[in-house]
């Protein structure tokens, strides 16, 4: 599957000479007024209604707001720019630009001036500094816009791989907004499940811990663990443990990772995430195991955690079963919280806010019969 959004980020010393124009302030001139550039009505691409030396209506070019757009001031001043000139060019398929709404100037010129300080940030220009303008050409299968970029300090603009990456990833986030909201709300079913069947996973395990029974590997694991915790003396947490107990503790998180319902919903949390990085990126994620996914860290610290409350005599344990269910109930609720956590600065989905303290009497009521026994 191809990425939604193509980004190619091409720059030009100063004299060099370019495939469309020749020299960069031809290239400016080429991509302002070639066939196919959509022309801009006056007033919408600067807000003003005449254009210092130029026709009204006489070349595709946009640039920040309220300024006015003066081709051969352009030409001249990228001619004679000291240092190099990027030309960003981003192309959809015609059909996610028409299912989007990105089929017209107007609405790139709106997304590079809202990014306009994002992408020069990428490109290590203070935003006083940067110099840009663009112009969206209507092409029959690609529509795109090709926006050039300099700074007016010439020894401070650089682009690397990772900025490419950084301008492709958040302008795909805003075109594809509503497409990735989807995908997040599809996501998050699968956080819940997920963070419900570990759950279960946990009170089953924690069960059979209090009753000794060593038939079951996992429990037998999980009891190893506890001995070991009972040896250490610094913190009872992931990164104080020595190399041994985190292999214990990682054992524990692979098992439980390998029963059927934990592998299929963790499947269908890396497709998920593969699905909005295709986005902006032919690249996908590799599939880490889930005792190994820093994504996931906390499910180790939470075994950790449930393992170092659950270290106590059977008396003891009758006595504070209840409060140690709640814990790890606690605990449970907040596995699959990263799951969504994919790409930073992604939009939220709205949800009902669940109240703790409700939930927490639920929890005890649901477990009333087990607690008596």
């Amino acid at each position: 599957m191809m990425a939604g959004l193509i980004l190619k980020s091409p720059y030009y010393k100063p004299g060099s000479k370019t495939k469309k124009g020749g020299t960069r302030g031809g290239l400016a001139n080429y991509i302002a007024t070639r066939e196919g550039v959509e022309i801009l009505r006056s007033g919408s691409r600067s807000g003003m209604a005449d254009y210092i030396n130029d026709r009204r209506g006489s070349n595709g070019m946009f640039t920040d707001e309220g300024e006015r757009i003066n081709m051969a001031a352009i030409m001249k001043e990228v001619d004679t720019h000291p240092g190099n000139v990027w030309c960003h060019i981003f192309s959809l398929t015609r059909e996610d630009a028409e299912r989007l709404g990105y089929n017209r100037a107007v609405e790139w010129m709106n997304l590079l001036r809202s990014h306009r300080n994002d992408i020069a940030r990428e490109m290590g220009i203070d935003p006083a500094n940067l110099r840009w303008y663009a112009a969206f050409h209507q092409h029959p299968t690609h529509p795109h816009v090709h926006m050039m970029v300099w700074s007016k300090n010439p020894t401070e603009a650089y682009l690397s791989k990772k900025g490419i990456a950084n301008i492709k990833r958040f302008m795909a986030q805003d075109i594809f907004r509503q497409d990735m909201m989807s995908v997040y709300r599809e996501q998050t079913v699968v956080r819940d499940e997920l963070k419900a069947t570990f759950r279960s996973e946990m009170e089953s395990l924690l069960s059979e811990a209090w009753s000794m029974n060593d038939k079951n590997l996992l429990v037998f694991m999980f009891q190893q663990l506890r001995k070991e915790l009972r040896q250490h003396k610094g913190k009872k947490v992931y990164g104080y443990l020595n190399s041994e107990t985190k292999k214990t503790v990682n054992e524990i998180v692979r098992m439980i990772a390998e029963t059927p319902e934990i592998a299929e919903l963790y499947d269908k949390w890396y497709e998920y995430k593969c699905s909005t990085v295709r986005l902006y990126t032919d690249a996908v994620p590799e599939k880490i195991p889930l005792e190994e996914n820093r994504e996931f860290k906390s499910i180790r610290n939470m075994v950790v955690k449930v393992a170092s409350y659950s270290d106590m005599s059977e008396s003891e344990a009758q006595d504070s079963y209840a409060s140690v269910e709640r814990e790890v109930g606690d605990l449970l609720v907040n596995v699959g919280q990263m799951l969504c956590d994919t790409v930073p600065d992604e939009p939220r989905v709205d949800r009902v806010p669940v109240d703790s303290k409700l939930r927490r009497e639920q929890w005890a009521k649901d477990h009333a019969v087990n607690l008596t026994m």
